[in-house]
């Protein structure tokens, strides 16, 4: 987003109503085709659409709506309210009756005007303090560095990532010769649990890569690659 296009957008904003900054910044809250309340008449869900996982894969299929706090439902049109906007709608509000409330999260970006070649991602406060929050704060961390990404650091990121895919390899490879192991000495759930830490680590790893912060990424890959040559080691002896 242009720094100056957004102090262009800012001096517009001179209420205090609410809602009254939204606009400024080309967001729909509360906006066309959508419908706020204070607490749902009748049970709600977040249903993702079918694309929004393209671009967040950790966002849920279905989001339970919260039963305590925060409940007063903001959510934000599909529908665009500037030139060039494009609305993509993540996660829709919808009631056992069939009803649709609207987006409780979407992505915005502006592809010509002032705030051009910007974006917002709008989400409604509580899906942030949900079960999904998490995953979707790293998704978007993700996005964002995916879009400031130069040929270099793409460059870097395809060689990381089939470093990446080769040790993955290497720890499913160990994974097949535990499972070819007849009569074990000993309780393989040991062996298990480190194979599942290390998965855990690698997912870890991706991310880290993925948002650029390659120096501590391979300070840690090392740290992962002596434990998986350890775990080679003792699965081998397993064997004889």
């Amino acid at each position: 987003m242009k720094e100056e296009g957004l102090r262009e957008q800012l001096r517009k904003f001179q209420q205090t109503l609410r809602f009254a900054f939204s606009p400024a910044l080309g967001l729909p809250i509360a906006g066309k085709g959508t419908v706020q309340f204070e607490a749902p008449s009748e049970p709600v869900e977040f249903v993702a659409e079918p694309k929004a996982r393209d671009l967040f894969p950790r966002l849920p299929e279905r989001l339970a709506f919260p039963q305590r706090g925060e409940r007063r439902f903001r959510p934000i049109s599909a529908e665009p309210m500037m030139e060039g906007q494009r609305v993509q709608p993540l996660l829709r509000l919808k009631g056992q009756s069939g009803r649709d409330y609207g987006p409780g999260a979407a992505l915005v970006e502006f592809g010509q005007g002032p705030l051009a070649p910007g974006a917002i991602l709008y989400v409604w406060g509580p899906i942030l303090t949900s079960n999904a929050g998490e995953g979707l704060l790293r998704d978007t961390l993700l996005w964002v560095a995916a879009r400031r990404r130069g040929k270099a650091e793409q460059e870097t990121l395809m060689a990381w990532e089939t470093e990446l895919e080769q040790q993955v390899a290497r720890l499913n490879e160990v994974g097949l010769r535990l499972k070819e192991v007849r009569e074990p000495p000993c309780d393989l759930s040991y062996f298990r649990r480190i194979m599942g830490a290390l998965g855990q680590q690698i997912r870890h790893l991706r991310d880290m890569v993925g948002v650029g912060n390659w120096a501590q990424a391979r300070a840690l890959l090392e740290d992962w690659q002596e434990e998986l040559e350890t775990l080679e080691r003792r699965v081998a002896l397993l064997g004889r």
